[in-house]
């Protein structure tokens, strides 16, 4: 069996090993040896059995009580202690705490004022980072354009040069063309005198 007292409100409750129907369960309430409190309940088919009591009036004082409950031919007893809380002194009042003085920031203040801080010198690394990364890449850009522009120019230069050889390559084997014929039309002209000149030599047949 079990007693909880609660702000003035006892709760007795316990459980029967052999449930008699319709027979009840006595409860008495002692205090020096003397009954302050009788009440009566029954138990549920299992045999749980519960009963309250609500401890007002004069007769309820500080103290250690003893619960006892009747159920045929048994008993079970058991104590709680009472604490008349209306006649308990009023607790002593304590020291009054003085207000935080708001004119000096708190520690959560001072962190938030860090961290802001430290997110402004972030964000402001981090803008410098990136312009400087954009500046680099147009120099780079700026560096490969030039490259390339210069790059060009040699090849147009080169192929220019490249062409003007070939051209005169093409004109030297011109004129070695031109050379051969006249060679060869001095030989045809060589040729023609020395047969005249032969024909001349012979004498006529009679």
């Amino acid at each position: 069996m079990l007693a909880i007292m609660m702000r003035g409100t006892l709760v007795i409750s316990g459980n029967v090993s052999l449930v008699i129907v319709d027979a009840p369960i006595k409860i008495q309430i002692w205090k020096d040896g003397v009954i302050i409190n009788l009440g009566q309940t029954k138990s549920d088919q299992d045999g749980n059995y519960s009963h309250t009591i609500i401890a007002e009036g004069q007769i309820w004082t500080q103290g250690t009580y003893v619960v006892r409950a009747l159920y045929g031919e048994g008993m079970a007893e058991t104590t709680f202690t009472f604490k008349n809380f209306e006649s308990l002194e009023e607790p002593e009042p304590q020291d009054q705490i003085d207000p935080p003085d708001i004119s000096e920031p708190s520690l959560a203040e001072n962190i938030l004022d860090k961290g802001s801080e430290i997110t402004y010198d972030i964000v402001e690394k981090g803008t410098e980072i990136g312009q400087s990364a954009i500046e680099k890449l147009a120099e780079t850009k700026q560096t490969f354009d030039q490259k390339n522009l210069e790059a060009k120019e040699i090849v147009e230069q080169k192929g220019s040069e490249a062409i003007q050889e070939v051209g005169e390559i093409i004109l030297e084997d011109d004129q070695m063309i031109y050379v051969g014929i006249g060679v060869i039309i001095l030989i045809i002209i060589i040729a023609g005198i020395a047969v005249a000149t032969r024909k001349k030599s012979e004498p006529e047949d009679l």
